[in-house]
C-alpha cells in the first residue's frame, strides 16, 4: 500500500485525434495464453486521462497463487472510439500486517484518514483507487492467525478472531457509505466506482451496507440506461453493465451466504430483520435493469497505428 507506480504509454497515433488513455489492472492468471482476456471479476479501471502517463498510483495486490503478479492493460482510444491495447505485468505484494491494521484503525476510531482527505479534495479517481487497494488486501488476507516480529505465525483465539472480523465489517461498511457519496458524472467514474463497490461487498457486509450498496448500484444503473440512449458508445455501455452485474451478483451472493447468520443475530429484532430483507430485495431490483440493457451493435474498426519501433507501455516505481 506504500509503493507507488507510474504507468506511461507513448508512440501511438491516429488521424482521429485527440487520443485518450484508460489504465486497467487485473489479477488474472498470467499463464493464460491471451493476456488480454482479463477476468471481469478482477478487471478494474485504475485511471483515465487524455495523457499517456499516470500520476503516482497504488495498485491492488496480486494473488498468492500467481506470485502476486498484476496485469496492467492500457487502452489507447481515439476520438471516434477506435481502441488498441498494450499489456505489462508487475509484482504487487500484500501490505504488512502492521500497515494494514494501522489503516483499519483509522476507520475504526473515525480519525481523519487518507480516503477522507482524497474525497474532500474531490480527487475521485485516487479515492476509488484507495478503496480498491484496501479491499484487495482485505479480500485476500488470512485473519485466522497473527505474525510476530520474527515472522512466526500463530492461531488467534476465538475472541481475537471475532474482534478482527468485527473491525473489518465496520471498515467495509464505512467504505460502502463513502463510495455511495461519489457523484457519478460519466461512464469512466461509473466503471471505477462500480468495480470498487463490487469488491467491497464481496463478503462480511452488514445489512445496512448491503442496502446502501444496492441503492448505489440501482442509481448507477438508471444513469447508465439514460446515457445508453444518448452519448455513450455501445461498447462502453456493455462494459459498465458487466461491472454493475458483477457487483450486484456479488451483493446477492453475500446476502445469501449471510442469511442464516443474520437470522440468528436478528430474529429477536423484527425491524433489523426487515431491513436485511429489504437489502436483499433492493439488490435483486437493481440487477433487473442491468440485465435488460441491450448488447451493443458491432461497429467498424478504425486502426490506431503504433509508430514503428517507438510504441511502448511501461511501469516504474519512483524512488
Amino acid at each position: 500500500m506504500d509503493t507507488k507506480f507510474i504507468i506511461s504509454c507513448r508512440g501511438f497515433n491516429s488521424e482521429e485525434k485527440p487520443l485518450s488513455y484508460e489504465y486497467y489492472s487485473s489479477t488474472h492468471d498470467p499463464s493464460n495464453s491471451n493476456p488480454g482476456a482479463l477476468d471481469d471479476m478482477a478487471h478494474q479501471l485504475l485511471y483515465y486521462s487524455p495523457d499517456g502517463v499516470t500520476p503516482e498510483l497504488s495498485l491492488p495486490m496480486g494473488r498468492a497463487d500467481t506470485d502476486y503478479l498484476v496485469t496492467i492493460q492500457v487502452d489507447v482510444i481515439d476520438a471516434i472510439g477506435a481502441k488498441v491495447s498494450d499489456y505489462l505485468q508487475v509484482q504487487v505484494l500484500p501490505p504488512t500486517e502492521s500497515k494494514l491494521e494501522s489503516v483499519l484503525d483509522s476507520f475504526k476510531v473515525n480519525e481523519a484518514n487518507e480516503l477522507d482527505a482524497l474525497l474532500d479534495k474531490g480527487d475521485i479517481q485516487a479515492a476509488v483507487q484507495y478503496v480498491s487497494v484496501l479491499t484487495a488486501a482485505l479480500n485476500n488476507e488470512d485473519i485466522t492467525s497473527k505474525t510476530d516480529g520474527l515472522g512466526t505465525e500463530s492461531p488467534l483465539t476465538e475472541e481475537k478472531l471475532e474482534q478482527k472480523k468485527a473491525i473489518r465489517k465496520e471498515v467495509r461498511s464505512a467504505l460502502v457509505n463513502k463510495i455511495a457519496t461519489v457523484k457519478v458524472r460519466n461512464l469512466e467514474i461509473m466503471k471505477e466506482t462500480s468495480s470498487a463497490l463490487s469488491q467491497v461487498v464481496e463478503k462480511d457486509v452488514t445489512p445496512d451496507a448491503q442496502l446502501t450498496a444496492s441503492m448505489a448500484f440501482d442509481g448507477m444503473t438508471n444513469i447508465l440506461k439514460e446515457q445508453s440512449k444518448e452519448v455513450a458508445s455501445p461498447e462502453d455501455v456493455e462494459e459498465v453493465a458487466r461491472h454493475l452485474l458483477t457487483g450486484v451478483s456479488k451483493l446477492m451472493k453475500a446476502a445469501s451466504d449471510d442469511a442464516t447468520d443474520f437470522f440468528e443475530e436478528l430474529e429477536m429484532d423484527s425491524d433489523a430483520w426487515n431491513e436485511f430483507m429489504m437489502a436483499r430485495q433492493s439488490a435483486l431490483v437493481a440487477m433487473l435493469p442491468v440485465i435488460a440493457i441491450p448488447s451493443p451493435t458491432p461497429t467498424a474498426d478504425i486502426l490506431i497505428k503504433p509508430e514503428p519501433r517507438h510504441h511502448k507501455a511501461s511501469i516504474q516505481s519512483p524512488g
